[in-house]
């Protein structure tokens, strides 16, 4: 699913990054502040299955 333009601030998507394996996947920048004390969803494994867990039956599957 492409992301939404623009990405919602603090948000910045600078472009697909390569790699060790050679994949190329879609990243993101935030500002220090946000990510200092934004939510880490790394254990959920993506930003959807995160949104999963904080509200399983709510508007989450519509991303």
């Amino acid at each position: 699913m492409p992301p939404r333009c623009p990405p919602p601030c603090p948000w910045a998507v600078p472009g697909p990054d390569r790699l060790t394996d050679g994949t190329c996947v879609l990243g993101f920048l935030c500002d220090p502040h946000s990510a200092d004390t934004g939510t880490d969803v790394t254990h959920d494994g993506c930003w959807r299955a995160y949104l999963e867990t904080i509200a399983p039956t709510s508007s989450a599957r519509r991303y």
